[in-house]
């Protein structure tokens, strides 16, 4: 198959759905030889900022000449960004190959009457993956939970790293933050070594350090006392850790608190005879980029991309608002319907001036219409736009060149939006010419 075929091969599993577990993931996993168990993997679960602690993980690895692999989930513009290796998406040829080697035993399985989810799939190909480059390390990002994910198929760790915790996919995992946490805990291995974010709530705090002390784990909360921030504006974050200081191209305050995160797992690792020195850090740090996270897309029109979909990733762009000076500011959002959009509306709406509602290209999202009624608590600038086309021109016209537009609520719009704009060299020219 080439890769458009083994595109539609893996999305065609969608019509069966998505399911927790590992029994399916076994058994491919198995059928395959188990590819998995011959990497060394730091495994990383939590509810906000496993993306960016993945990408600075994963960028200073490799600055320190590792061969490094990074799995993510999901991704913002092509599909292969999920499995990387040393900052490069696998080849279109290379995913076509595997997943053709891949789809012999998902047929297999089907013979059988089991049928592995896409995300399985996905997983089971970046194993592959990264085994047949012979990666020194994997630095391995859970897709949902932890506990039943497929990724947790893998032996002990390196590293288990819990991110912050926080209320999401509360249907699924449980709704309060020490049931979720136990679920995200399901990926820390008897003997091995769990690395904390600093400031988790205080009831999922105490559920990690359980979890970690019950399978005998070394315990390592984050310790901030070792970090001092330096400056913090639109396009990065630099801070001074021991006499390095490191400029990270990530903004927003709570990655000061996921790099003083990834330095604890830096720290972990050097333990365990990894050879990361200083310019490894610099040089890292430096050259890590995550699209859609606070991502500065456009200057003159201002845009800044921000995958926040749920309440404490809207509260971290909330206090990225506050610092922010340039008016009018502009929010665009859209957002699913599994969400808690009332709770992201309330933080981020009285921060800005003008509201554009549209709605994400996905069966789930909520219709910017049903938005409105809520945004309207809060502000009567409000617009509604059902083309994201036409979302964004209002948006770009209401910033007046002088503001700045923020773009959020889900990664399916930021996606969407995120090309449509960097397609296009000057987005003011770009809305008034498809004015007419």
């Amino acid at each position: 198959m080439n890769y458009d075929q083994a595109l539609e091969s893996l999305f065609s599993l969608y019509q069966f759905g998505s399911k927790l577990g590992l029994s399916r993931m076994k058994r491919l996993m198995d059928l395959l030889g188990n590819p998995q168990d011959e990497l060394c993997f730091v495994h990383i679960a939590g509810t906000n900022g496993k993306g960016s602690t993945t990408t600075m993980l994963a960028s200073i690895l490799q600055a320190a000449g590792y061969r490094t692999g990074r799995f993510i989930s999901p991704f913002v513009v092509d599909f292969r960004e999920r499995m990387q290796v040393d900052g490069q998406m696998i080849s279109q040829e290379h995913f076509a190959r595997i997943m053709s080697q891949v789809w012999t035993k998902v047929e297999q399985m089907w013979a059988e009457d089991e049928c592995p989810t896409v995300f399985e799939v996905t997983t089971a190909v970046a194993f592959c993956y990264f085994a047949q480059e012979q990666c020194d390390i994997v630095c391995l990002e859970v897709g949902l939970g932890g506990r039943l994910d497929a990724t947790n198929i893998i032996k002990k760790p390196l590293v288990s790293v819990i991110t912050s915790i926080s209320l999401d996919h509360t249907r699924i995992l449980g709704d309060t933050v020490e049931q979720i946490a136990g679920e995200k805990c399901g990926i820390i291995k008897e003997g091995g070594v769990t690395v904390s974010y600093p400031f988790q709530p205080p009831g999922a705090g105490t559920v990690i350090q359980d979890y970690a002390e019950q399978r005998h784990n070394l315990y390592v909360n984050t310790d901030m006392s070792k970090i001092r921030e330096v400056a913090l504006d639109l396009d990065q974050t630099v801070i001074a850790y021991g006499d390095a200081i490191l400029s990270i191209p990530l903004p927003g305050k709570h990655q000061v608190y996921n790099a003083a995160t990834v330095l604890t797992v830096v720290e972990q690792l050097r333990k365990q005879n990894y050879h990361i020195d200083e310019k490894a850090l610099i040089d890292g740090m430096a050259a890590a980029h995550f699209p859609a996270r606070l991502e500065h897309v456009s200057v003159s029109p201002d845009i800044v991309i921000d995958g926040a979909h749920n309440p404490d990733a809207a509260r971290v762009l909330a206090d990225y608002l506050k610092q922010v000076e340039l008016r009018p500011k502009v929010l665009l959002l859209g957002m699913l319907g599994d969400k808690d959009y009332e709770a992201v509306i309330a933080q981020l709406v009285p921060l800005v001036d003008h509201v554009v509602l549209t709605t994400p290209k996905i069966r789930r999202a909520v219709s910017g219409k049903e938005l409105e009624a809520i945004v309207q608590k809060y502000t009567a600038n409000v617009y509604v736009e059902g083309e994201l086309e036409a979302a964004l021109k209002r948006a770009v016209d209401l910033s007046d060149e002088k503001g700045i537009v923020i773009i959020s609520g889900s990664l399916f719009l930021a996606s969407d939006m995120r090309q449509i704009i960097t397609k296009k060299l000057n987005i003011r020219q770009y809305v008034e010419k498809n004015s007419s």
